[in-house]
């Protein structure tokens, strides 16, 4: 066909039962055709009253022939299945859920930057397993980079979207374990000043953490509190600030920042916004645990 209509008119021909586009529950964007640009795909979507503006988006990173292969093995409704996924992710740190709705709304915006999901395919001893995870960075409706699932958690906090996950920390009392805690609560404050001619992006960030499990012996005080609290409240701060400084240097501002300029100082013209822009952390980490731990 050649146009997108032809196409969907091609499949229902080969099919055996009616084609109701919109019961779709994804829709899911291949890394080449992400890549090239899906603007015509936006317009279908947009003006097509068979397409609903609800429905998760997401990238998938790998070949499409695996994908149609495991899911008419296994998960037959594969749109279905990532609904499942995104739901029971909904408060995942590593995770990135997105709609189509929001990107449609987005794309209206000066910087048009959005991160959607990825899919993608996990390799198990005895299967391959559909999985979500990381995400897509798109900017001008186009595939710019790809956030691996840590970074997902790095963005996440940034924009304050973490509501839950677990901190891995190395046990200081004994090297052969890992210590785990589970957030239970996050407070982040943004703010954006002017400092001369360039931008101080201030994220002021409180997590409360409890114990959760304790890989070796790990007798808890306060000087050990103290010495996990400093170590973990350091390394976050660097990985958010290698995170920011890495789409700085790229110049894609995926963290809202000319939004917040707009509203903030509605009068002040800055390009390349992000360029101009340094991020100052505050985390404080209150971690919880009674007892000691053996």
């Amino acid at each position: 066909g050649v146009s997108l209509i032809d196409a969907m008119y091609d499949i229902s021909l080969s099919s055996s039962f009616e084609v109701d586009y919109s019961q779709n529950r994804a829709y899911i964007f291949t890394e080449k055709a992400a890549t090239e640009g899906i603007d015509k795909f936006l317009s279908l979507i947009e003006n097509n009253q068979k397409f609903k503006v609800k429905t998760d988006i997401y990238v998938y990173s790998g070949k499409v022939d695996e994908l149609l292969d495991i899911t008419s093995k296994d998960e037959e409704y594969l749109g279905l299945y990532l609904e499942s996924l995104a739901e029971k992710n909904e408060k995942n740190p590593r995770a990135i859920n997105a709609n189509i709705n929001d990107y449609l709304s987005n794309s209206l915006m000066e910087e048009n930057t959005f991160i959607v999901g990825i899919v993608k395919i996990r390799e198990e001893a005895l299967d391959k397993k559909i999985e979500i995870g990381g995400g897509a960075v798109l900017k001008d409706n186009k595939l710019v980079d790809i956030l691996d699932s840590k970074e997902a958690m790095g963005y996440n906090i940034l924009m304050n979207n973490l509501q839950n996950g677990i901190v891995y920390i190395e046990n200081p009392q004994n090297e052969e374990g890992m210590l785990s805690f589970e957030i239970l609560e996050t407070n982040i404050q943004t703010n954006l000043e002017l400092n001369n001619e360039n931008l101080d992006l201030i994220k002021d960030i409180q997590i409360k953490a409890s114990l959760a499990e304790v890989q070796s012996p790990f007798k808890m005080n306060r000087e050990s509190i103290e010495l996990i609290k400093s170590s973990k409240e350091k390394d976050l701060e660097m990985k958010l600030e290698k995170l920011f400084n890495k789409y700085k240097e790229e110049k894609i501002d995926m963290f809202n920042i000319r939004r917040i300029l707009n509203l903030k100082y509605p009068d002040l013209e800055i390009e390349n916004v992000i360029t101009k822009t340094n991020l100052k952390v505050n985390i404080d980490i209150d971690f919880e645990g009674t007892g000691i731990i053996k």
